[in-house]
């Protein structure tokens, strides 16, 4: 399978858990993805894609798309909400301060401040597939809870 450069704008599907179900991922200016809240037997057209809901949105490993067998389907236009980087939360392990990490900055940050906000993690395919299908299925996901920055 040929290496995918990531670009803005692409549209990726990559394998969930069951046989032959897949989904779908959209790449970001800031090297986050967009993930679709949907899994899929069928093939999806670009337009389809975008129409769906958004589940979440991560940083990815560099190396994700590569070494899991994503697929790169199409290109579409980066809605404006997802043009601009995202804020995340984030708790130090050691002295448990609260921050909002944004492009490379940490600012103190109340807990009030972090609610809402995307927990500061690279994630790899393993989890994104677990979170989506947990997301699916309506109930929480491991990694996730493992993660969060609860507040």
């Amino acid at each position: 399978m040929p290496r995918i450069i990531k670009k803005p704008g692409d549209v990726l599907k990559f394998p969930l858990s069951a046989a032959g179900h897949h989904a779908y991922a959209q790449w970001l200016s800031d090297g986050t993805a967009r993930i679709f809240l949907a899994a899929n037997i069928a093939e999806l057209s670009v337009d389809e894609v975008m129409a769906l809901p958004v589940a979440f949105r991560v940083v990815v490993f560099n190396d994700t798309p590569n070494r899991y067998g994503w697929a790169k389907i199409g290109r579409a236009a980066i809605p404006e909400e997802f043009a601009k980087p995202q804020h995340y939360a984030k708790k130090d392990c050691i002295s448990g301060k609260l921050s909002i990490y944004f492009e490379g900055v940490e600012m103190p940050a109340t807990p009030d401040e972090l609610r809402g906000l995307e927990t500061c993690a690279v994630w790899a395919h393993p989890h994104i597939v677990e979170r989506l299908e947990a997301q699916l299925e309506g109930r929480k996901s491991k990694f996730l809870k493992s993660i969060e920055v609860v507040v």
